[in-house]
């Protein structure tokens, strides 16, 4: 039975030291990888910072370019918002409209122009796929409630 344990025990060994030489050989290839890198940066730097930076101006132009077309949207938007009572699918007499732009478009008062309000309005333009802002989702709600009143102020 000893025979037995020595042989188990040898095996072991080799395997430990086969293991080890594989080891210490994958340590050299990382000395190895190591030493070129070490020799090449410094060599290469220049030609990858300038890599870099194309790079970034490519990244930086791209931005630009995506900025530029949702600034031009939003122009599109804030002209529409100003014609919309002049274009089709308005519904309300444009006499009877009022501008404010912020946080609604319009207040509408139906019949203002005939001298016979018979309903006030508040319209909200959007254009393409916009949607309510989180200001104006808060106007709608709060007219849909009815949160609404009239006051009058005098200065004096």
């Amino acid at each position: 039975m000893t025979w037995v344990v020595w042989i188990i025990v040898g095996l072991v060994v080799v395997a430990l030291f086969a293991t080890t030489i594989a080891l210490g050989q994958e340590v050299e290839n990382l000395k190895d990888q190591l030493k070129t890198w070490v020799e090449w940066a410094p060599k290469h730097r220049e030609e990858v910072l300038a890599d870099a930076a194309a790079q970034m101006k490519k990244v930086e132009k791209e931005l630009r370019k995506d900025a530029i077309a949702r600034s031009q949207l939003v122009v599109r938007g804030k002209i529409a918002e100003q014609l919309a009572p002049f274009m089709p699918g308005f519904d309300f007499n444009p006499r009877d409209c009022r501008f404010l732009g912020s946080p609604l478009d319009y207040v509408c008062f139906e019949g203002l122009s005939d001298g016979d309000v018979t309903d006030v309005v508040f319209v909200e333009i959007k254009t393409g796929k916009s949607r309510l802002s989180v200001r104006e989702y808060q106007v709608q709600k709060a007219i849909e409630e009815g949160l609404v009143s009239y006051e009058v102020i005098r200065l004096e």
